[in-house]
């Protein structure tokens, strides 16, 4: 093989190491980009439904302590579930 031809291969090698680098770089860019958007989304459904829980827990004990007060009568059918 002539010297000029395994010039020519170490530089055609170097520059797609350069290039894969590049790659790799932006796709970890991307990757942190997505995982950020990702992580915020799930905290928001997370609360969303962790406060859904929470409402419908507190309505059924509300209306267990008023029958239970109530001595019996069904006093909380009164009550409309409306948001405050």
């Amino acid at each position: 093989m002539p010297d000029w031809w395994i010039g020519g291969v170490e530089i055609v090698l170097g520059a797609a190491s350069v290039i894969l680098t590049g790659v790799a770089i932006v796709l970890g860019i991307f990757a942190f980009w997505g995982y950020r958007d990702i992580r915020a989304a799930a905290i928001k459904a997370a609360e969303t439904e962790g406060r859904r829980a929470a409402e419908d827990v507190a309505m059924k004990e509300i209306r267990a302590y008023l029958d239970k007060v109530a001595g019996g009568e069904d006093i909380s059918a009164a009550y409309k579930d409306q948001p405050q």
